[in-house]
């Protein structure tokens, strides 16, 4: 599966002019299972089909599907239930039940994530994992509630890094406790995190940093 460093090699659309968009979703931990889903087929805005191929670590892939626009799909895999839909504009609606030890890669063009993107992270075999998640857009929307994560050990760490060329990130974002983030951002941000004690902060506290239109922020500073 793709790493974050590779993504621009494999034709993902990484910092790209936006031929391409997909959502990978998958498990690089060092645990003992090791499976994910891939979804692309996001460069199409006006529908088309999204393939789906549900991996582990010695098996390419065990399973897979083609769906068209507005269709809905649930795998079940040995940890995890993934829901997906689609529309034809290009939207992503919808990753709702992701459970399992993994991380993220969430990489689109053009393309809206929206309302529910939620993923639960139970490290239950290693509970002192670091947990990676990224979402990378190229004018790309992330609306609603687009990040949950939910952590059962004192020691877990969700490191949550989010790069965009002129995208947006609006409405309310859930965090758990230990969640950090980094990386850069270009763009609009706007929002807040509500931590697995209750507390609200708004995006520029938990972030260290000021995101606005037209500033470069990295390392959890603006330079």
């Amino acid at each position: 599966m793709s790493s974050l460093s590779n993504l621009a090699n494999e034709g993902y659309g990484y910092f790209s002019d936006g031929e391409h968009g997909s959502i990978t979703v998958s498990n690089q931990s060092n645990s003992d299972f090791i499976s994910g889903m891939m979804v692309s087929g996001m460069d199409n805005p006006h529908g088309g089909t999204i393939e789906m191929g549900l991996y582990n670590a010695a098996i390419n892939p065990t399973s897979s599907a083609t769906l068209s626009a507005k269709h809905k799909a649930r795998y079940t895999g040995a940890a995890e239930v993934v829901e997906l839909t689609t529309t034809p504009e290009g939207e992503f609606l919808g990753m709702d039940n992701y459970v399992g030890r993994s991380n993220v890669d969430a990489d689109f063009d053009n393309g809206t994530v929206a309302a529910n993107v939620a993923y639960d992270y139970h490290p239950h075999s290693n509970p002192t994992a670091t947990n990676t998640s990224t979402i990378a857009m190229n004018n790309g929307r992330i609306v609603g509630t687009s990040f949950v994560g939910d952590t059962h050990y004192s020691l877990d760490q969700s490191n949550i890094a989010i790069t965009s060329q002129h995208g947006q990130m609006v409405g309310t974002f859930a965090g758990a406790e230990g969640n950090t983030a980094g990386g850069s951002f270009l763009g609009q941000l706007a929002g807040s995190v509500t931590r697995a004690d209750g507390t609200v902060r708004d995006i520029q506290t938990l972030y260290g940093g000021t995101f606005v239109a037209g500033q470069v922020c990295q390392n959890l500073a603006c330079n």
